[in-house]
């Protein structure tokens, strides 16, 4: 009984550690996804300012600003310049996608213009682009060009989100880990490592990313593999020791029993001499 109690113990601790790994993993990953993205909206805020500053800006300015966005951030697919009357003015890819693509971009923007106030930041859903490669999935962050106090169209950002998240996940969640990200109850990210049917029923966990008032869901769980390594002997070690303590304590009290005994007789025949 006490072996199997100490058993209990020690499985209980060993399951507590994993949770503990797994938690601070998907926190990690929601906190990365949250911090990276801000990062990229608040450029391209900045580039709205500029040009909500500038009146005089060209075509040529444009797309030095926007290659430079496309080329240091990851996960860009294009960015659009909207003017005031909700009509897009330039749009720079990151490459070449020909003419049904540009298409494409250009009615899925202007699908989501009329849901994004002149007022505030917005991320639209995850869309699919069929002309694409295999149908890139992508996303939108429209932010509102301000000149003089009054609204003057639109910055656009489109992420693929299977490169975006990359990026930002590849190295920030552990090799050992998979990882989803979803919007409402479809998957628009999966990583799978490995062999992770019992990490995933058994130890997954979610956290909420919300980007912008989108509410985005991070679940991580860990490889078969990672898990056999966050387990340890001690269970076994601890049950088996156990049984050895047990039986050692017997031991003890067989001998103690014996000696006892064999001193009642010796004292027994001492006193039948002495009479």
């Amino acid at each position: 009984m006490l072996s199997q109690m100490l058993w209990r113990m020690a499985k209980e601790q060993e399951r507590g550690n994993i949770r503990r790994a797994v938690s601070t993993t998907v926190a990690q990953a929601s906190f990365d996804i949250r911090d990276k993205m801000a990062l990229r909206v608040q450029a391209i805020e900045r580039m709205a300012r500029r040009w909500g500053a500038n009146g005089h800006l060209t075509r040529a300015d444009w797309e030095s600003d926007a290659r430079l966005y496309i080329d240091h951030f990851e996960g860009y697919y294009a960015m659009a310049m909207v003017d005031k009357s909700l009509g897009i003015r330039w749009l720079s890819l990151r490459d070449s996608g020909g003419a049904a693509l540009d298409g494409e971009l250009f009615r899925v923007i202007k699908r989501f213009l009329p849901q994004v106030s002149g007022d505030r930041t917005g991320i639209s859903p995850v869309i699919t682009l069929s002309s694409t490669n295999g149908g890139a999935r992508v996303f939108l962050a429209y932010v509102p060009i301000s000149k003089g106090g009054a609204h003057d169209g639109f910055v656009v950002g489109a992420f693929d989100t299977q490169a975006l998240f990359d990026s930002i996940l590849l190295h920030e969640v552990g090799s050992g880990y998979s990882v989803s990200v979803y919007n409402g109850m479809e998957a628009i990210y999966t990583r799978h490592v490995g062999d992770d049917d019992e990490g995933k029923s058994v130890w997954a966990q979610e956290v909420d990313a919300d980007i912008y008032g989108v509410p985005w869901t991070v679940s991580v769980w860990p490889s078969g593999d990672t898990i056999e390594e966050m387990r340890s002997a001690r269970p076994w070690v601890v049950f088996y020791a156990g049984i050895l303590l047990a039986v050692l304590v017997s031991l003890a009290v067989y001998l103690g029993q014996k000696a006892y005994e064999r001193a009642r007789v010796t004292a027994a025949a001492n006193l039948r001499l002495e009479a």
